[in-house]
């Protein structure tokens, strides 16, 4: 009897070991790499960058009908890019929530990724990073919208690097008059 159990649980072993090596683990997410364009680390990168040099920005701001415009230096790129970095969709919770597509040239390079919230709760409902023929970031776009009972703002962000930024947000609150704000900075060459 104890023969019979002993090699019953050496097969049973033996199974269990090879039942584990055929199972595809390939599916399983390693969540400590961006699953996502990593728009934060992206632009963490450029504040690092742009903090390093000197350049002229045409800045414009507008809210309602009421303008002013400036050349001045961005001495804390951390706080001009900060709707950019507060729509950071790389977390863990968000792998599910995003339908990710991607534009291919003829020869198969990646032109565009585009990703879209299926979740009309989700702040941050759409991302477009376009890339040059260099592999670099053309452009991004990212839309956001927030909405409850007393409140509904849709920010459009864009930045073109080393070119242009602009952030366009429209807010509507309850009690008060629709708002428009744009901020556009604009690269002056020298």
């Amino acid at each position: 009897m104890k023969q019979t159990y002993l090699i019953f649980s050496i097969c049973l072993l033996l199974f269990n070991s090879l039942l584990s090596s055929c199972i595809d683990n390939s599916n399983k997410i390693d969540i400590s790499k961006p699953v996502f364009f990593d728009l934060n680390a992206y632009f963490q990168q450029e504040i690092k960058e742009l903090n390093q040099v000197e350049s002229k920005i045409r800045k414009k701001v507008a809210i309602g009908t009421q303008q002013e415009e400036k050349i001045l230096m961005i001495n804390d790129w951390k706080t001009e890019f900060t709707p950019f970095l507060n729509s950071a969709i790389n977390k863990p919770s968000y792998i599910d929530k995003y339908k990710v597509d991607s534009v291919l040239n003829n020869t198969q390079q990646l032109v565009e990724l585009q990703y879209r919230a299926l979740d009309e709760e989700l702040k941050t409902q759409s991302i477009a990073i376009k890339f040059n023929n260099t592999h670099q970031v053309h452009s991004i776009v990212v839309i956001n919208h927030s909405k409850n009972d007393v409140y509904n703002a849709t920010e459009t962000l864009e930045y073109i690097p080393r070119e242009r930024y602009s952030i366009l947000k429209t807010q509507d609150v309850v009690l008060f008059d629709k708002e428009d704000y744009r901020i556009d900075g604009f690269w002056i060459k020298e």
